[in-house]
């Protein structure tokens, strides 16, 4: 009986951690080229995976009987043993094949995920065979390389490139397939416009199973920028190596070992060395041995304070060491740079000696080493693009990139998982509907201007690309945005620019070096009167005749050396006339060309001013010298600043000196004074003023003056003074005072006048009264007696024509009294028989009411005189006869009358006690005023001459017409 086999206890099975077996199971996946993930929607890759099932138990069949144990020895125990064991054992296969089944769908989601990022990520993917034909590609690598992704399946790459750079596509083609490493390279690709643009090609070769190269991947990343970078970086850097060339100083540069890098001409020339023999050594070459170690020290502690020292120690107590060992003062300063994890030392060096002298040149030195430092930095600093990835029914961020973090200002655990609107990014937030809708109807969109508003409320302006995209089946938008807000405002400041060049008032010409025109604005064309393309074809010489060729070079070297010049001229126009000009020349260089800007002014109507000014100038210079009136200028305090000739004439200065620097106010009579120096006060003040005043001469002459004031600013002090204009007006001061005792003189006539009417009307009526109204009652008296005698029966005729005779007295009496009145209101004898018939009369009856003896004399018999003029002389000579009679107390009175040059004269001459020169004043005088004014009224004149105890004698002389 055979022994049974004993089994070895078998320990239960470890239990497993599925989610840590299904991530290794991930990662192990995802190391695997994408051809050999299998999908869950292929059968037959889904059976693949288990076609080695029956070989496989073919083999443990086959080893079956190589084993030990023989089954059908066993016993039951033990079998049964087995079989619980071999039944655990499937259980747990099946488990663990449940286990793959479930990491195989989440490699397949995993697959299509990472396929949906690969068809839409930004950047373009092409799948190549050995032979560069495109086996697979993206949305974006169809857009980067201009045409249609389907067609770009089984088209060789090389076609896209520029020619000029196809070879350097093969190269790396062949490089990538013979190494198998990854490579890259930059190259060109072609538009359809003939444009070029540079992309970097990174590429990966792809192995099969037996580790041979099939096909291989490359991502074209757009470079475009960065190469605009890279040469303004070589721009920059050639232009900083040309500065330290040119530098006037000399500039050394160090590593960390402190071997030079950098040597410039002036180094050489202090050292006297050449650059090629001190590139590569130690600095401590052109130092004195007895100053390195104080050297090194000086380095060590600026790299720790991280700080600029001008000056390594105080002059003269640094030393260089030139190559044939003479030692020298220098001053330095230190600076230093990190470029790619490296630190530089600049020192710049300067020979004490010259530091005066150069000390300007190496400010501008050093300020353009630490821009051209500062632009080093920024060309480094370079960012590439902003990116983001949204969801499209709420805008809410899935992931984005630093570039867009640092340009909305928020960090990215703010952005996850917030919507823009959230964030407030939209500058109009019904953008994004719009937005939203176009990208429906066309599937992307590129190139789209829009507006961003970041965490500070800064708005920025964006350039953007949207792509739809699925990712983890939720429908997704996909940003690429590039911040062009400063562009924005270039292309706005260059349009106003350029608009406001366009529509300047003046004109502007751009000029070459060769005084050719080329271009200028509207202005220009429009004050010549030529085209814009005429002047274009003109140079400056064919505008300005008179600038000939050979004055051209001078001209321009010396708008080099001032930069800006300002001058007239003229320029000749389309129609042959000769334009004044001014002109402001600027020396301009751009792009590494020179040119002239040119700002020209029309000054044609300055011009006519500033003659017309001159002109004004002169005329009033010659007013002020030659003008009657008097025109000061007086200072604050009262001292006189300026005067012209007629106004030294009235003040009685002989000189001009003698008047500046009086007072005015001393000039002033003090009554008056006060009134002046208020009115002074006014002016200064900012009021104009006119006054009337009276000044004393300097020989002591008193004139009545009027000025007219006014404040004046001075140009020159900035100080206000009294600017007047004075005129003389003594004369009319004493007119006035005249017409004022006439016009006293006339009131008191006049009140006079009324007076004696008064008085004659009172003697008229009275005499009326007295004479006539007696006589003409006692007519009437008569009248009725005699009418009573003609009813008695008896007529008394005697005593009727007693009454009669009677009665005829009296109408004669009456007569004669009438006639006596009319006589003394207005003779009748001075219209019918003339003047000197009337005087003759009047003199006699003067002589018999009077008793006082007249004598009258006549040159003639007739003289002819108009009515007014006759009734003027009558009435004169009446009232002056009547004076004589009431108060000269005269024994003769001569009445002489008569015709000489034209004129009448009539002389009254008494013999009576006179009167004094007093008395024409007096009250009682005004039959003598009277006279005076009868005379005056006919364009005649009166004068009475009288001397005590001598007489009177009143002349009369009258215009005949």
């Amino acid at each position: 009986m055979a022994t049974p086999r004993k089994f070895e206890k078998r320990s239960a099975p470890t239990k497993i951690d599925v989610k840590s077996k299904a991530t290794k199971r991930r990662s192990v996946y995802a190391a695997l080229p994408p051809a050999q993930a299998i999908s869950s929607t292929n059968p037959a890759k889904t059976a693949e995976g288990f076609t080695k099932r029956p070989e496989l138990r073919r083999h443990a069949e086959q080893l079956l009987p190589a084993t030990q144990d023989d089954v059908a020895t066993m016993p039951v125990k033990d079998i049964q043993r087995l079989v619980h064991e071999l039944q655990a054992h499937q259980i747990e296969l099946d488990t663990q094949n449940q286990e793959l089944r479930g990491t195989q769908l989440e490699l397949e989601a995993a697959r299509d995920r990472y396929m949906e990022l690969y068809d839409f990520a930004p950047a373009a993917h092409l799948t190549l065979d050995a032979h560069g034909v495109i086996l697979e590609a993206n949305s974006r690598a169809g857009t980067v390389l201009g045409i249609n992704r389907k067609e770009l399946i089984g088209q060789r790459l090389i076609r896209f490139f520029a020619l000029e750079d196809q070879d350097l596509f093969h190269r790396h083609c062949r490089e990538v397939l013979k190494t198998g490493a990854r490579q890259s390279c930059e190259g060109r690709l072609r538009d359809k416009a003939g444009g070029t643009s540079w992309v970097q090609l990174e590429s990966l070769a792809i192995h099969n199973g037996q580790e041979q190269i099939t096909h291989w991947r490359t991502a074209l990343l757009p470079i475009g920028e960065r190469k605009r970078a890279e040469q303004e970086l070589m721009t920059q850097q050639a232009r900083l190596k040309g500065i330290i060339a040119s530098a006037m100083d000399a500039i050394i540069t160090v590593d960390e070992e402190e071997r030079i890098v950098v040597f410039n001409r002036s180094a050489e020339s202090m050292f006297l060395c050449k650059a090629a023999d001190a590139i590569g050594q130690p600095l401590d070459r052109f130092i004195p041995k007895r100053f390195r170690h104080a050297h090194h020290d000086h380095v060590r502690a600026f790299a720790l304070t991280r700080t600029t020292s001008r000056s390594m120690g105080r002059p003269g107590e640094l030393y260089g060491l030139r190559a044939n060992g003479e030692e020298f003062p220098i001053e330095a300063s230190i600076s230093h740079a990190k470029v790619i994890d490296k630190t530089f030392l600049t020192v710049i060096l300067r020979d004490v000696a010259e530091r005066k002298q150069l000390q300007q040149e190496q400010d501008r030195l050093i300020q353009d080493l630490i821009r051209s430092q500062q632009h080093f930095q920024t060309l480094f600093n370079w960012t590439p693009s902003a990116v983001g990835i949204s969801t499209v029914a709420e805008g809410r961020f899935i992931d984005v990139n630093e570039a867009l973090s640092r340009l909305t200002g928020y960090k990215r655990e703010e952005m996850i998982g917030r919507t823009s609107i959230e964030l407030g990014l939209w500058d109009d937030p019904s953008e994004r509907a719009t937005m939203l809708r176009d990208i429906q109807e066309q599937g992307r969109l590129h190139n789209r201007e829009g507006r961003l508003r970041t965490k500070s409320g800064e708005t920025r302006s964006l350039m953007v690309y949207l792509d739809l995209i699925q990712f983890e089946a939720v429908p997704c938008l996909i940003y690429l945005a590039h911040d062009i807000t400063e562009r924005k405002r270039t292309e706005k400041a260059l349009r106003l620019a350029k608009f406001s060049v366009e529509r300047a008032a003046d004109a502007v010409y751009w000029v070459d070096s060769q005084a050719k025109i080329l271009d200028v604005n509207e202005a220009a064309s429009r004050m010549l009167g030529y085209s814009r393309d005429e002047l274009r074809a003109m140079t400056v010489h064919d505008l300005n005749p008179d600038f000939q060729a050979d004055m051209w070079p001078g001209f321009w070297e010396e708008t080099q050396r001032r930069g800006t010049m300002v001058m007239e001229t003229a320029h000749r126009a389309k129609d042959g006339r000769l334009i004044p000009i001014e002109v402001s020349v600027n020396f301009l260089i751009h792009e590494g060309k020179e040119y002239h800007c040119a700002f020209v002014r029309d000054v044609t109507e300055r011009k006519r001013a500033e003659e017309e000014r001159n002109k004004q100038e002169l005329l009033i210079s010659l007013m002020l010298s030659t003008g009657p009136g008097c025109i000061k200028r007086v200072a604050a305090d009262g001292t006189l600043l300026q005067m012209n000739p007629a106004g030294l004439k009235l003040i009685e200065a002989g000189r001009e000196d003698e008047a500046i620097g009086l007072c005015v106010f001393d000039l002033v009579v003090p009554e008056h004074r006060t009134a002046f120096v208020d009115m002074h006060h006014d002016v200064l003040a900012g009021r104009s003023r006119t006054i009337q005043f009276e000044i004393q001469g300097l020989k002591g002459a008193r004139r009545w003056m009027e000025s007219h004031a006014a404040p004046f600013r001075n140009p020159v002090s900035g100080e206000t003074e009294h600017l007047a204009v004075t005129h003389d007006i003594t004369e009319s001061k004493r007119a006035e005072d005249r017409l004022r005792d006439t016009l006293d003189r006339v009131r008191k006539l006049s009140r006079r006048m009324e007076s004696v009417r008064e008085e004659e009307r009172t003697r008229i009526a009275r005499e009326l009264h007295d004479e006539l109204g007696v006589r003409l009652t006692c007519l009437k008296l008569d009248l009725a007696r005699l009418q009573s005698l003609t009813r008695e029966s008896t007529f008394p005729r005697n005593a009727m024509e007693e009454k009669i005779g009677s009665m005829t007295a009296e109408v004669d009496a009456t007569i004669a009294e009438v006639q006596r009145l009319v006589v003394e209101l207005r003779p009748g004898i001075l219209d019918d028989l003339g003047l000197v018939a009337a005087m003759e009369w009047q003199c006699q009856d003067f002589e018999r009411r009077s008793g006082i003896r007249c004598l009258f004399e006549a040159s003639q018999e007739q003289i002819d005189l108009d009515r007014a003029q006759a009734t003027a002389a009558f009435r004169i000579c009446q009232e002056a006869l009547t004076n004589v009679a009431r108060h000269a107390k005269a024994t003769f009175v001569r009445v002489l009358v008569a015709q000489r040059n034209g004129a009448l004269l009539l002389e009254v001459q008494d013999d009576g006690e006179g009167i004094p020169s007093e008395k024409p004043a007096e009250a009682f005088s005004f039959g003598l005023l009277g006279i005076q004014e009868r005379a005056s009224s006919l364009g005649g004149q009166a004068e009475i001459a009288g001397w005590p105890g001598k007489g009177t004698t009143v002349t009369v002389r009258l215009p005949m017409a």
